[in-house]
């Protein structure tokens, strides 16, 4: 009898973790709108998800930061340095509750290339739960979260770069077109 429960007990273990693996969904990415510092004023809904035209659909990422944010003044140029070596669109800053005035002046300081947005009121970090700074987050085209990312240390490179690698540089790549080697 302990034999027939011992059986029982593992088919239902493994029928749980089967169905666990299958309804296994990405978040959707919450539609924003944001106005730029030093670029047009950002809506999401015109980069990715359904309604977009296909051939205007890309990836989008986005890093939530503030002035006095230590590891951001990291995360910044490392962000700057993969996007001009792979001539890559869709970085954006989001500075969060900070004014025009002072983001100005932290950009021309830093000489930072990204383009910036501004969350004067914390509204679209608070729906994307960022709680502290950096935030990344990348979008797919389709409109799914695909990776999120609190802080920056040297460590982090490597997965973050995979990361946008994944997402922005090998997006094209059809998956069905990639042949096993035997």
């Amino acid at each position: 009898m302990k034999k027939y429960f011992a059986i029982l007990y593992l088919l239902l273990c493994f029928l749980i973790d089967l169905n666990a693996s299958e309804t296994t969904t990405l978040q959707k990415a919450p539609s924003f709108y944001a106005p730029g510092l030093n670029t047009k004023n950002f809506f999401l809904s015109k980069h990715v998800g359904k309604k977009v035209n296909p051939n205007n659909q890309n990836p989008v990422l986005l890093s939530f930061f503030t002035t006095s944010c230590i590891p951001c003044r990291d995360e910044i140029p490392y962000l700057v340095q993969i996007m001009k070596k792979h001539n890559l669109t869709n970085f954006y800053l989001i500075n969060i509750r900070e004014s025009k005035e002072l983001i100005k002046k932290y950009i021309d300081k830093t000489n930072c290339s990204l383009p910036v947005l501004m969350d004067k009121y914390g509204v679209i970090a608070k729906k994307f739960n960022v709680s502290s700074t950096p935030a990344l987050i990348i979008i797919s085209k389709e409109g799914n979260i695909v990776y999120q990312h609190s802080g920056f240390n040297i460590s982090d490179t490597l997965e973050i770069y995979n990361n946008i690698e994944n997402n922005f540089i090998n997006s094209d790549i059809d998956p069905e077109s990639i042949k096993l080697l035997d």
